[in-house]
């Protein structure tokens, strides 16, 4: 499991979490019943307009065509993030309406992983092909994770693993749902954050210490991620 990783599991579906050892993750857990998004979803096949059907219909495909796990990232995983967290306040809250606006929360929620889940199943014949390959893809993630500050090349991080740069980019894009230029500018962009709430340092000493060669591409790659820039992200501290 790793930061911006989604999973939907149907009612009555058997699952359970192992923690591994030195393992260190915060874990959403947002527990519903169809019926709580909307009444006519205690019977599906008795739902009476698409837009009541059309945000839970991405999670009614067979089982065997749609991938359990889905990783955000970027903008994506920001939103996502900001949902449970106000959706989690609300709880603690429990201020009046508070489950009407948890109710659209989740909607709200749905959409955007639903949309996320339709782009995978665009791709769903060559999940055989891309599984197979799933552990080496995680450990380049690792790998990845470890080595962010070095000018890090795909044609390095695919020959560590005996595969080929074209090969390797396909694989890392659909397993991932992001490219590897994407996935290592999340996890510069990710510790720059850190280091400007936590340090007094110069934006452009932390651009160097993430592994960003060019601060003015540093300054806008965080603001593509982010939409503010670092010294607006600084402020907010």
């Amino acid at each position: 499991i790793i930061k911006g990783d989604i999973f939907v599991i149907p009612p009555y579906i058997p699952h359970r979490i192992i923690e591994l050892e030195d393992s260190c993750a915060e874990i959403f857990e947002f527990e519903f019943m169809p019926s709580f998004i909307n009444q006519g979803f205690k019977d599906i096949q008795n739902a009476e307009s698409f837009f009541d059907f059309a945000y839970i219909e991405p999670f009614l495909v067979s089982e065997n065509l749609v991938k359990p796990r889905l990783n955000l990232v970027g903008r994506k995983q920001i939103e996502a993030e900001d949902i449970l967290n106000e959706a989690l306040r609300e709880y603690i809250g429990k201020k009046p309406g508070y489950i009407l606006l948890i109710r659209s929360l989740l909607l709200k929620l749905l959409v955007l992983v639903g949309r996320e889940f339709t782009v995978n199943l665009e791709n769903v014949e060559s999940f055989p092909i891309y599984d197979r390959h799933r552990d080496s893809i995680i450990s380049a993630m690792r790998y990845i994770d470890a080595h962010y500050i070095e000018d890090l090349s795909i044609e390095e991080v695919a020959s560590v693993f005996a595969l080929s740069p074209s090969y390797f980019s396909s694989l890392f894009k659909n397993i991932t749902s992001r490219t590897f230029t994407e996935y290592l500018n999340n996890i510069r962009i990710s510790k720059a954050k850190e280091l400007l709430k936590n340090t007094d340092k110069k934006v452009i000493d932390i651009s160097y210490d993430v592994g960003f060669n060019n601060v003015y591409h540093f300054n806008r790659m965080f603001k593509q991620q982010m939409g503010i820039s670092p010294l607006e992200y600084r402020k907010q501290k």
